[in-house]
Formats: structure tokens, sequence, C-alpha cells
């Protein structure tokens, strides 16, 4: 499997063709770490973990881990802002990279997925996520991929702003290592095909797959059509 696209680069040390961009975004500090919209920031450190690399804090206020990742040479990154700023670092970071929109992932929390539910796709909207409009005012884009981490709607009456700035639950804590574990499988999976297999509808979005919890706790796995059906509703 391989990422592939149009993206080469030459006399410069340690960038080869073909690198992607991945980046999780969250909210800075331990404060904030295990809150529900840190999930961008949490599965990059999953990736992280995956290829061997550290994060370390480097320009452009991001941490950047590099490494390969199903035999491609991939930057990982997570902004060093606050989540309304995010904009900034990922655009500096592509630009030092040299990383077209199209091989640009970014990985964040989505209130209109059910928890435990991952959606990728192309370009669209920020659904009123403040990283998303940061990120796409400053690539001045919206032409790049998203990875929607499904934490699911508040409970009750519950502002979804403050719904979003709460840690996980207990038991959605418990979960959490065997979604990350298939999380990591379906990256390795979807990822490699978006660009060169995947035509792009006339609607103006892609969708490449939906993983969800199984219905056994230590697995995650593919939707069935019967389970998709849960998340119909999402945008």
């Amino acid at each position: 499997m391989r990422l592939t696209g149009p993206l080469r680069r030459k006399g410069r040390t340690g960038m080869t063709g073909d690198r992607w961009l991945i980046v999780g975004l969250g909210n800075p500090g331990p404060s904030y770490a295990g809150h529900r919209h840190n999930a961008g920031a949490m599965v990059a450190d999953v990736l992280a973990e995956r290829i061997g690399a550290r994060f370390r804090a480097g320009k452009f206020r991001a941490a950047v881990a590099e490494g390969r990742l199903a035999g491609q040479p991939v930057t990982l990154g997570k902004p060093l802002t606050y989540m309304n700023l995010s904009g900034g670092p990922v655009a500096g970071l592509a630009g030092y990279y040299r990383i077209p929109a199209g091989q640009l992932v970014v990985i964040h929390d989505e209130l209109d997925l059910p928890f435990g539910t991952i959606r990728l796709k192309l370009g669209g909207g920020d659904n009123g996520h403040n990283g998303l409009r940061s990120v796409t005012t400053s690539l001045g884009t919206r032409e790049y991929y998203r990875v929607r981490f499904g934490i699911g709607r508040p409970p009750g009456r519950m502002d979804p702003a403050v719904f979003v700035l709460r840690d996980f639950s207990a038991a959605e804590r418990k979960e959490l290592t065997w979604i990350r574990r298939g999380w990591i499988r379906w990256m390795t999976r979807e990822l490699p095909r978006p660009v060169a297999a995947r035509p792009r509808p006339s609607g103006g979005r892609t969708r490449t797959g939906t993983v969800c919890r199984a219905r056994s706790r230590r697995s995650v796995r593919r939707c069935t059509p019967a389970c998709r059906a849960g998340s119909a509703g999402s945008r």
C-alpha cells in the first residue's frame, strides 16, 4: 500500500516524494489531555507510538514526529496552540514540508458521529468546529482530508461547548484502548487509497469508509450496513 500523489521534492535533506502530513487537533497541556476535544491529539499520539517516534516541540508552535506508516514517509503534527488557533501551526508545517492540501490529513473530534465511529472525508465545511475553521482559513482551502473521530452528542440539554471540554466517561475510557488499536489498522488500510483510487463525487465530498466499535468489546471492525444506519443522520 502507498499514499500516492503528485508531490516530488529535490535537494532537501530528509524530504522524499509523497510525504504526507497528519495532524491531530487538541488543546495543549495536561489539564486538557483527557478531554473529548483532544481526540485528534490522542490519535496522533497512538500513531507516533506505532511508527516508533516521539513528538518534539519544533517550529510553527507545533510538536512534530517523523517516521513511516505503511512504508510511506509521514510527518505527524500536534499544534501547541489552543484549538481555535490551530491553523497557523498546520499551515506552517505544510509550507515547510511542501505538503499540498491533498496530502494533508487533519484528525479531529466530531459531535455528529456516535462515540468510536471514524470517518474519512475530503473537503467540506467545518460543522462548527473551531479548529477546522482555523485550519481552513490559514490554508486558504477546504480541500484537505479530515478524519472525524466520533465523540457523540452531549446528554440532555448540556451545552456542546461544555461537553467537548470534559473527559471521556469511565465507560468510554475502557473502550478507547481497543478503538485506538482498530483505528491504527484502519489508518494503514484506508489512508493509502484516497488520492489515486477514489474519484470525487459531484456532490463535493468523498467518504472513504466508516469504522465503529464492534459488538465485541475487544475489537474494532468496519461497519456493516445495519451498523452504519445508526449514524445515518451525521454530516
